[in-house]
């Protein structure tokens, strides 16, 4: 589950427990985040297309 941080930052929520698992430093501009195939791809003007695995 994706959620933003008060300084507007993505931020990864345990679904079942809401427990914050990391908070994604992609910096001031970045597009959608999108989940696909167990990735979570966030793209950034400055800084490329950060992905993560579940």
């Amino acid at each position: 589950m994706t959620e933003y941080s008060k300084t507007g930052q993505p931020v990864l929520l345990n679904a079942a427990t809401g427990a914050v698992i990391r908070t994604v430093p992609v910096g001031p501009d970045f597009g959608q985040p999108v989940f696909a195939d167990h990735m979570l791809l966030v793209p950034t003007q400055n800084h490329g297309l950060w992905a993560y695995k579940s």
